[in-house]
């Protein structure tokens, strides 16, 4: 889990994830040494929510697959980005649907599942949180 959600997020250009307030400090999970990816994968371990922030959503009307959405915006209605809430099941279907699709999509999470191999990177963990996120591939 940590490697997936420290491959996709490291240097993509539209994806951020965010731990929503509550779901971690103040828990069981909090250690002090904890790095970002390692929170991350704790909340999901726990059954509680993350966020995805898609920066390549356009508006508010730029929505893919069945995820609970919000538009966040700082300015603007149309200068934002669109967040996702997902939880550990969500990822196990995404991965689960990659799997069953075959190709691409298959090796990408074989290549997650397989602690040696040195072919998983930022494309194929992106491609997994896409599927995981939207139930398919959005940015090519």
């Amino acid at each position: 889990m940590v490697n997936l959600l420290c491959t996709a997020t490291y240097l993509s250009n539209w994806l951020g994830i965010r731990i929503p307030k509550g779901n971690y400090t103040g828990t069981e999970l909090e250690n002090e040494n904890d790095c970002k990816e390692d929170k991350w994968a704790k909340v999901l371990l726990a059954g509680k929510e993350l966020y995805a922030d898609d920066h390549y959503a356009e508006d508010m009307t730029d929505i893919y697959g069945s995820l609970p959405h919000k538009w966040c915006s700082y300015k603007n209605p149309y200068d934002g980005w669109m967040r996702y809430t997902f939880t550990l099941e969500d990822v196990k279907k995404g991965l689960g649907k990659a799997l069953s699709e075959g190709g691409y999509p298959a090796e990408c999470a074989n290549d997650l599942m397989n602690t040696d191999s040195v072919d998983f990177d930022l494309n194929e963990a992106e491609l997994l949180m896409q599927y995981i996120i939207f139930g398919e591939e959005i940015y090519g």
